[in-house]
């Protein structure tokens, strides 16, 4: 990829397992020395695996849908949301934490990076690995599925509770920002703040 460092998951996998699983308590924050970008990279590409299982296995228990209807609806959603105008604007949040040094593979051959965004959420598995992947393209992918991913669950929440899809994501914003409003007490205070 595009460090140099070597992941934790490579030099200590037994650390990397304790960051993975990160057991601590709602109000801790854990703090592992030496992950590096790609070790938060495969983290979070290791949790939208399990997120989704748990999404497959909702819709077929709730709504009584097959794994290869809710795939099916995941990639219209994936590409739906490529192709509309709120790409950019992920595209633009992802170039301004990384290096642009390396071309990525969304700005190089955008077909190929949608495969890649698919890879996942495919009944059976695509043949052969991609090349020119680049940790941009990973986080680019990992916002894009998490957006989808997180509105999916919302949606599928507001059935299974019979509320509307507006009250439920109003009521998973107030939870989200009670969650951030306590890390942020947990932070050391910045300076001149």
């Amino acid at each position: 990829m595009n460090s140099p460092e070597k992941p934790l998951y490579q030099t200590n996998p037994e650390l990397f397992k304790t960051y993975l699983l990160d057991h601590t308590a709602p109000d801790e924050i854990l703090v592992v020395k030496g992950v590096t970008m790609d070790d938060h990279l495969l983290k979070s590409e290791l949790h939208i695996k399990v997120i989704l299982q748990f999404q497959i296995e909702a819709c077929i228990k709730f709504k009584e849908i097959t794994a290869v209807q809710v795939l099916a609806r995941l990639r219209k959603r994936l590409r739906s949301f490529m192709h509309s105008p709120r790409m950019p604007a992920a595209i633009q949040k992802i170039e301004r934490s990384f290096s642009r040094a390396i071309p990525a593979l969304y700005e190089q051959d955008p077909v190929m990076f949608e495969h890649f965004v698919m890879e996942d959420f495919l009944s059976r598995p695509a043949v052969g690995n991609i090349p020119g992947i680049t940790q941009r393209d990973r986080m680019l992918r990992i916002e894009i599925v998490l957006y989808i991913l997180d509105d999916e669950i919302i949606r599928l929440s507001a059935f299974v509770k019979q509320r509307s899809v507006r009250a439920v994501r109003a009521e998973h914003r107030r939870k989200v920002n009670r969650v951030l409003a306590a890390y942020g007490r947990l932070l050391p205070a910045a300076q001149g703040n």
